[in-house]
Parts: C-alpha cells; sequence; structure tokens
C-alpha cells in the first residue's frame, strides 16, 4: 500500500495544469535541442572537414552514423520506456545525449567525432519516444490537441531553424569555438533539462518484465538492413549490396512479425504491440507519415545544395530564404489546433495538404522560371504556404494516429509512429536526392531543383488524397 500511494501521489492525475504544461517545455526543450542538432551539422560540415582534414567516409559517416543510430534504436527506446518507466529513460536519454555533445565538442580526431555522434543518436533514441509517452499520460484525450500542436511546431521549426542558427554560429563565431561550438552549445541546455525534468516530470512505474531482447536483434537488423543502403546508397552510386540489403530487410522484419506473436501468445511482452496495427486510425496514421516524410525531407535536402553550390548563396542567405517556412510551421499547428480541427475535423490535414502541395508547386514554377536570377526574397510565399500547410498537417497527424493508442504502450507507439518518420525520411532524401542529381548531371541546376519540387508536389497530394481514410475526428483513447 505505501508503495501504491508513493506512485499515485506522483501519478500525472495529481499534477496540476500548470505543472504539466511545464513538464511538456522541459522535454520540447530536449526535442528542440536535438532536431536542431541533426539539422544544424549539414550546414556546418565543410568547416568540421577541414577542420579535422576528415576524408570523404569519416565525412559521410557523422551524418549517416546519427541517422542510423537514431533510427534503428527509437522503436527498442519506446518500448524501454514502457517497462522500465518513461522518467527514468527520458532522463538517460537526455544525460547521454548531452555528454555525447560535449565529446563531439572535444574530438581531436574523425574517429572520435564519428563516434560521439553514434552516441547522440543512440541516446535521441532513447529520449524522443519517451516524449510523446509522457504527452499521453500527462494529458486526457480530450485536451491532447494542443500539446500535439506544440509538439509538431517545436519540432518543425527546429528542423528547418537548424540552417539559421548554424549560419550565426558560424559566420558571426560569438564563442569564439568555430564549428565546435554547434556541439557545445547543447551542453548547458541539456544540463537544464535535466535539472528540470526530475522536478517535473511524473513517475510512472514501469511493467514488472523484461526486455524482448530477441526482438531488440531482430528489430534492429531488420530497420539497418533498411536504412543503410537508403542512407549512403546514393553516395555510392547504389552498388548491388544496397539492392540486397533492402530485399534482405523484408523476411528479416515477417521474421520479427513472427517472433513477436510468439510472445504474444505466451503471455510475455513483446517489443511493439501488434495489436496496435489493427486499429485502423493507428495504420492509416503511419501511411500518411511516411509519405509525409518523404515528401518534405527530400526537397529540403536538395534546396541547401542547390541555394548554395547552384546560386551561390551563403548559409546566412539560404537560411533567410526558408524562413517563411519556419514561421509558417507554428501558424498552422496553432490555427489546428486552436480552432481548425476541433471544427472541421480531418478535413484540416486535406487543407494542409492542399497549401503543401501549392507550396511545391509554386517553387519548382519559380526555380524553373527565374533560374539563376532566384533572390532569397522571391520564395517568401510559396515557403510560407508550404510551411502553413506543414503545419496544419502534422499537429493533428499526431493527434489522430496516437488517439486509439491505451497509455501502457504509447511508448511503443511513439517508436514506432517516430521510425516510420525516419524511414519516410530516408526514403525521400534517397529517392529525391538520386533524382536531383540524375537530372543536374554534375551541377545543382534549376532544372533539377523543380524537377524535385515537383515530385514533392506530387506526394504531398498523395497525401491529402488519403486524410479520408481517417476518422473524421481524432478519437478518444481506449481504457
Amino acid at each position: 500500500m505505501t508503495v501504491t500511494g508513493r506512485v499515485k501521489a506522483m501519478s500525472p492525475e495529481s499534477m496540476s495544469g500548470r505543472r504539466r504544461w511545464a513538464a511538456l517545455v522541459v522535454m520540447l526543450l530536449a526535442v528542440f535541442m536535438e532536431l536542431l542538432d541533426g539539422s544544424i551539422v549539414n550546414v556546418a560540415m565543410p568547416h568540421i572537414r577541414r577542420g579535422l582534414g576528415m576524408s570523404d567516409s569519416a565525412t559521410q559517416w557523422v551524418a549517416v552514423g546519427y541517422v542510423l543510430a537514431h533510427a534503428v534504436l527509437i522503436v527498442t527506446g519506446g518500448r524501454l520506456g514502457d517497462l522500465v518507466g518513461r522518467r527514468r529513460v527520458f532522463l538517460a536519454g537526455v544525460v547521454g545525449f548531452t555528454a555525447a555533445s560535449a565529446c563531439c565538442g572535444l574530438a581531436w580526431a574523425p574517429w572520435v567525432l564519428v563516434g560521439a555522434r553514434l552516441g547522440q543518436g543512440a541516446s535521441a533514441a532513447a529520449m524522443v519516444p519517451q516524449v510523446l509517452a509522457l504527452l499521453q499520460e500527462l494529458f486526457p484525450a480530450e485536451r491532447r490537441g494542443r500539446p500535439f500542436a506544440v509538439f509538431s511546431a517545436v519540432s518543425g521549426v527546429a528542423t528547418v531553424a537548424g540552417p539559421l542558427v548554424g549560419a550565426v554560429l558560424l559566420d558571426g563565431d560569438p564563442l569564439g569555438l568555430g564549428w565546435r561550438a554547434i556541439f557545445w552549445i547543447n551542453v548547458p541546455v541539456g544540463v537544464a533539462v535535466v535539472g528540470a525534468a526530475v522536478v517535473l516530470l511524473p513517475r510512472s512505474p514501469g511493467a514488472s518484465t523484461g526486455l524482448d531482447i530477441g526482438g531488440v536483434v531482430v528489430a534492429t537488423s531488420a530497420l539497418l538492413l533498411l536504412l543503410h543502403p537508403l542512407t549512403v546508397g546514393r553516395d555510392l552510386h547504389w552498388p548491388l549490396w544496397t539492392f540486397v540489403a533492402m530485399a534482405a530487410s523484408l523476411p528479416v522484419g515477417a521474421l520479427f512479425v513472427r517472433l513477436q506473436r510468439r510472445i504474444r501468445r505466451r503471455g510475455g511482452v513483446p517489443l511493439v504491440a501488434l495489436d496496435l496495427f489493427g486499429e485502423r486510425t493507428f495504420a492509416v496514421g503511419l501511411v500518411l507519415a511516411f509519405v509525409l516524410h518523404a515528401s518534405f525531407s527530400g526537397p529540403f535536402f536538395v534546396l541547401s545544395i542547390f541555394l548554395q553550390s547552384g546560386l551561390g548563396f551563403t548559409p546566412r542567405a539560404t537560411a533567410l530564404a526558408i524562413l517563411p517556412w519556419t514561421v509558417g510551421v507554428p501558424l498552422g499547428a496553432t490555427a489546428a489546433s486552436a480552432a481548425l480541427v476541433p471544427r472541421f475535423g480531418r478535413w484540416t490535414l486535406t487543407a494542409g495538404a492542399v497549401l503543401m502541395t501549392g507550396g511545391f508547386a509554386g517553387l519548382a514554377a519559380l526555380v524553373a522560371g527565374l533560374g539563376p536570377a532566384l533572390r532569397p526574397w522571391h520564395g517568401l510565399a510559396v515557403f510560407g504556404f508550404a510551411g502553413v500547410g506543414m503545419g496544419l498537417v502534422v499537429a493533428p497527424l499526431l493527434q489522430f494516429a496516437l488517439s486509439r493508442v491505451p497509455v501502457v504502450d504509447a511508448g511503443s507507439a511513439a517508436g514506432v509512429f517516430a521510425s516510420t518518420q525516419q524511414v519516410g525520411a530516408a526514403t525521400g532524401i534517397a529517392a529525391v536526392g538520386t533524382l536531383f542529381f540524375a537530372v543536374a548531371d554534375g551541377a545543382p541546376t534549376p532544372a533539377a531543383m523543380a524537377a524535385t519540387a515537383a515530385t514533392a508536389a506530387v506526394l504531398t497530394t498523395a497525401v491529402g488524397a488519403m486524410t479520408p481514410l481517417l476518422p473524421r475526428t481524432p478519437e478518444p483513447a481506449r481504457a
């Protein structure tokens, strides 16, 4: 009885509304730090390469290592929170990410930086799923719209704000640390998050069972076989082994499903609750998340290359060109939460997809029409439309997809959802990147950028066409 009393006293139900929002702010600060770090490194890569005298292979692994470690371990990180306790795993992830960031800032050789980036990715895989799971614990189903919108807005802003923050740190060098500043800036933020999280986050008891180690091994293998070729294949000109590995991920994935079903039949707790896929809302949400992230991740990957290498933009000019996107995402997410989803339901996502389609189609026409005469201010409208549209889609999509997930499986569902986003982003970057460089034929031309923007418009059209498969409004969570 004593233990039960302590857990109840620190449960989300006993927290005031103000404390719940304070806890959410702390978690979102961690998410912002993680997402910003993922995109800011791409801007700093030339400086890092010169500073450490890195080879092509080492340079690639500074970016690839983080993405792979994050993507292949995020499902495990999500379920680990269900079993061990989400607060505990979140704190471990933030501490690990902060320590790995310090190692990146201290790196004296390429191999040290690559290893530290792997550590950052693994720590992020433990940290990020707990945020979505704890959000579901902290807020009842009928009050999750605004928290989900804030989460989506912060995620969208952090993803596209990386180039702008990177430009400020690299061009101005206010700390006198050069490229190392992009990693050292995480350390005080991480320390602050840990201190606040210890005080604010609820103690959620874990399950009385161990982690499905066999499932971890098989799931990690399947994701690695799929994501590693997608991540490095384009730079290697798609050798035969990349296609063999991606094909091999299918039977390994089928083996994982079989193992999970066996564990469930025996009364155990599998790594992934396969019952989740029986919920139509969750399954449709996964498909939409995959296509959506494929639609914008690829164009953003090549856009920076086109503007800087093709048109001669500075990093700061590149960041200013896409600033309307950064501003539009939170505006769209706020509008979706405050007024549109309660009134129009799933049609909010349809409208957002239409705006994204218009934005990407406008970008294709703008680049094709102006070519080398393109300037940073020319894309204000198209990036603004695309940003608002993204906010209208991403925020409600999270709310719809996770609305019927039982809290006991929230970590597993968050891990699967985040992994789907990662696979979608990697697929988009691989496919769009291949298209871009094939059309460019050695030079980042306007024709290549126009082709990739048009492809993104097709994908966002598909997103809009699939939104009627969702229920009219986010459904309440099951008991």
